[in-house]
């Protein structure tokens, strides 16, 4: 017997799959599972579907479930779900992307996706009803992830640029030889780099970051200058380039209520703290710069919401 599925609609009706997914499944219960992997190898040699991506998720999950999720058959109808997904992702990516970020996309969804179909839970339920389509919503998932890390480097790197603009303008600072990102500090250097950031009290964020030392230590002495507290400093990083919400009623997520333990009220305070604190010492830059005769413009844009 088929075995029906258990995640429900917001209304609480049960998820129901398509008529002829159905038919399929009560006809394919009475194979073997070497002989459903068969029937699905010459349908993919032919070039003709003879076994449904749907029925491969159900069959697949059935062995999670059962404890019988190992074994040649198992493997061998996880590869051609692998082989038909991946075909799919890869002709739905869209070409705004380049083509590191269509491989990351692809990579992302393929990861995660024998984890949640053999999910023991009725997180895959969806997927024994439309499979395509419940691979299209991971897609977009990895598409709308990739858009906010394109974004946040990019805000990243406007900010490197701010906080230099920053730095170079504090009173009686002496120029430093420069260092490319991938070389490592001379003792000198480095000795400075741990000061500023013992003073600064960086959070963790900053530090294993993808910054060169030379951009850790303008960092640090513009949040000194700032003058924020760890928290409220690693708040406004968190949100602003790391995208963690505030609050969320969807209980798994992670937010910075969660994270910090406090009320949403007393984050939202931190956050205008240091959105205020960053702002001051930006305008106080422009007006030394106006003052020197730099003009009215910093290169980048300001500290972004």
């Amino acid at each position: 017997m088929v075995e029906p599925l258990r995640k429900r609609h917001a209304n609480g009706s049960l998820y129901q799959r398509r008529a002829n997914v159905e038919r399929e499944l009560e006809e394919l219960e009475k194979l073997t599972l070497p002989q459903i992997l068969a029937r699905a190898r010459a349908g993919e040699h032919s070039g003709n579907t003879t076994v449904s991506s749907e029925a491969l998720v159900y069959f697949l999950r059935h062995e999670a479930r059962t404890g019988g999720s190992h074994g040649a058959g198992v493997d061998g109808l996880v590869s051609i779900l692998m082989e038909r997904a991946e075909r799919t992702l890869r002709r739905h990516i869209s070409d705004a992307f380049d083509e590191f970020q269509r491989e990351e996309i692809c990579g992302e969804v393929m990861d995660g996706l024998v984890d949640d179909i053999t999910d023991t839970g009725d997180r895959g339920d969806y997927a024994e009803v439309n499979f395509n389509d419940w691979l299209a919503h991971n897609r977009d998932d990895a598409c709308r992830k990739a858009l906010r890390r394109a974004k946040r480097s990019e805000r990243l790197g406007d900010e490197v640029d701010d906080l230099a603009e920053v730095d170079d303008a504090l009173p009686g600072r002496r120029e430093e030889p420069k260092h490319p990102a991938s070389a490592e500090p001379t003792p000198e250097a480095g000795a400075a780099l741990a000061e500023a950031r013992e003073k600064a009290r960086l959070p963790h964020q900053i530090e294993a970051g993808e910054f060169s030392p030379e951009d850790q230590y303008r960092i640090a002495a513009a949040v000194k200058q700032a003058n924020l507290d760890p928290n409220v400093l690693e708040a406004f990083l968190l949100h602003h380039y790391w995208d963690v919400p505030i609050d969320s009623k969807e209980p798994e997520k992670h937010t910075l209520r969660k994270h910090f333990g406090v009320s949403e009220k007393t984050v939202r305070n931190w956050l205008r703290r240091a959105e205020e604190a960053f702002a001051k010492l930006k305008g106080e830059t422009d007006e030394r710069k106006k003052d020197e005769g730099n003009g009215p413009e910093l290169g980048a844009a300001g500290i972004p919401r």
